[in-house]
């Protein structure tokens, strides 16, 4: 699986797709195969999956590979 590392301290944020609404984390990362970074939602709501907080780093998937409401996007 391709772990997405959720800084800690990130805040949470919501799906905007109303079919969704999973709590989600947005990072910057840097761009595969380009320059500069992009913003990305994590979903660490999975098997394996880990939520941040103050004292730790969290993990998850991309949120567009989980999103029943992904082609909205």
């Amino acid at each position: 699986m391709d772990w997405e590392i959720v800084p800690k301290g990130t805040p949470r944020s919501r799906c905007r797709s109303p079919e969704c609404g999973k709590d989600i984390y947005w990072i910057e990362r840097p761009r595969k195969n380009k320059p500069g970074t992009a913003r990305v939602p994590v979903d660490c709501d999975v098997p394996g999956g880990e939520f941040p907080d103050s004292f730790s780093a969290g993990k998850g998937v991309s949120h567009f590979k989980t999103c029943v409401a992904a082609n909205e996007f």
